[in-house]
């Protein structure tokens, strides 16, 4: 470029000096070339900065101490996968070679921090390679050491397992059911033991495995928890019947729910028949015994689930209560404070019949107001699609397929439930939605017919030509379009469909 730039130039009877334009555009050359250098020695900075910092990520692994048997086992894979692992990384390292041999023909000298980043990167996976020898021969040592302290541990182990069943043997001599909170308690520990000699087991076997042992055989863990699962099963059973039963004698009835109850009673009674027959065939006499007499616990308690399901049935009002205590003779209006024995005393099991038969009106009826009570909550939340209509200023309303089938549905859902045998709590309410829905059916649509009919006359009558040609009949659309430009304003303030129509909301 030095060459052709010529320091000046003649023009016949003139000479044009150019040195310093020259001199100019050798500086930008040399400015522009110095940036190019630098640009190109960035990309492979790059490259080599991430392949460093996976170099990095697999020499913080292979450093990583094996703490157990199990560490020492995954780090000798992670060894035998090193090779793959690096291949990528080198790859990335490749990668940048040919950008510095570029640099070097461009005779870029290197900073000495480049220099160094880029000596340490090529070198890495030498590095590695003789840092996994290291750690090769460290996980030999270590796995002498926990194959030692495994023996130790298998030693301790067998003493353990000694323990646990000595205390499971005592846990399967308790048959006094009057202590059964306290031996409930004490097998539950003595399960938590066994399980975590499971564990236990499960992990020798796993290290033995691991150190090319033989396995010990373990079996008779599993065994003794078979032979002391009926136990667990039996005393978790009567401690929790226990509890259950004073809370759904003496607690407060209002926190009785009818189907839960019968759901712990039935479970109850299956577990503890199913147990009695396993305490039988061991010859357990007993704890057969103890079983069975649970279990005739349960069954008699089973004839007071009716009369819970009844007294705690969902659909039971004021009116109900007054009946039955009417037909009864005597105050039978729940509180607080009552409870399931209170019932029992009062003779309830006697009138059984007659309280069946009040609950299974008031459950039917509680279907009626279920129904109402969600038709209510849908209508007093339903609300009109008001949208902007072109450039006219106003809007119109876009009726939903759903909310058109919806009110269909609950016009003929009112309808049937009008001819229903347990109306009568509810006969004004139902009129009263009836009447509401019905109107609401005709207000809508007869505004979806105004609204056609006003958008095809709307673009008509907005043209002066047409209201100079037809005067009256343009006073007459103005009339009308005043008004309905002032419903459906309000309708775009106050959307709701029953409010919208001027509807009670009840």
């Amino acid at each position: 470029m030095t060459d052709n730039l010529l320091g000046s130039v003649n023009l016949g009877l003139v000479q044009l000096n150019c040195v310093k334009v020259r001199d100019v555009l050798l500086r930008k050359k040399e400015k522009l070339v110095g940036l190019l250098k630098a640009l190109a020695a960035r990309i492979p900075r790059v490259l080599l900065a991430a392949a460093s910092a996976k170099f990095s990520e697999l020499e913080r692994q292979l450093k990583a101490p094996a703490n157990s048997i199990e560490e020492v086992d995954a780090q000798r894979k992670f060894i035998g996968e090193l090779p793959m692992k690096m291949a990528a990384v080198v790859a990335e390292v490749e990668a940048a070679k040919p950008w510095y041999a570029a640099l070097e023909s461009m005779r870029y000298l290197l900073p000495d921090d480049e220099t160094r980043d880029k000596v340490t990167g090529q070198s890495w996976q030498v590095k590695l390679l003789r840092l996994s020898e290291r750690t090769l021969e460290q996980l030999d040592v270590d796995q002498t050491k926990y194959a030692d302290e495994l023996t130790a541990q298998e030693e301790d182990f067998a003493g353990k397992i000694n323990s646990v069943a000595m205390s499971l043997t005592n846990a399967q001599a308790h048959v006094d059911v009057a202590k059964v909170d306290v031996v409930a308690a004490e097998v539950a520990a003595v399960d938590k033991q066994l399980r975590a000699v499971q564990r236990e087991a499960l992990q020798l076997n796993t290290r033995q495995a691991l150190l090319g042992q033989p396995l010990t055989d373990y079996s008779h863990i599993k065994m003794l928890i078979d032979m002391f699962d009926p136990f667990i099963q039996f005393w978790t059973a009567a401690a929790s019947w226990k509890a259950n039963y004073t809370t759904w004698m003496h607690g407060p009835l209002e926190a009785l729910d009818g189907e839960a109850v019968e759901k712990e009673v039935t479970a109850a009674y299956k577990v503890l028949n199913k147990i009695g027959k396993v305490f039988a065939s061991r010859n357990l006499g007993r704890m057969t015994a103890n079983a069975e007499n649970v279990r005739n616990q349960v069954e008699e308690f089973k004839t007071l689930v009716p009369l819970v399901q009844a007294l705690r049935n969902p659909g039971m009002r004021a009116r109900h209560w007054d009946q039955l205590s009417s037909e009864l003779g005597q105050d039978l209006h729940p509180d607080k404070a009552y409870t399931l024995d209170k019932a029992v005393k009062q003779g309830l099991m006697n009138h059984l019949d007659k309280l069946t038969r009040v609950t299974d009106v008031a459950s039917k009826e509680h279907s009626i107001e279920q129904a109402l009570d969600k038709l209510q909550r849908e209508w007093e939340g339903a609300e009109l699609n008001v949208l902007a209509y072109r450039d006219t200023g106003t809007y119109i309303i876009k009726l939903e397929e759903s909310m058109s089938q919806q009110l269909v549905d609950h016009i003929v859902m009112l309808q049937s439930m009008g001819f229903s045998p347990y109306r009568k709590p509810f006969e004004e309410r139902l009129a009263k939605w009836d009447t509401t829905l019905n109107l609401v059916s005709e207000v809508l649509e007869q505004w979806i017919a105004l609204q056609r009919t006003w958008m095809y006359l709307e673009p008509i009558f907005s043209s002066e030509d047409i209201t100079q040609q037809l005067p009256l009949e343009g006073k007459r659309f103005a009339t009308v379009d005043r008004t309905w430009r002032k419903t459906i304003d309000a309708a775009k303030r106050n959307p709701g469909v029953l409010k919208v129509n001027k509807l009670p909301a009840e």
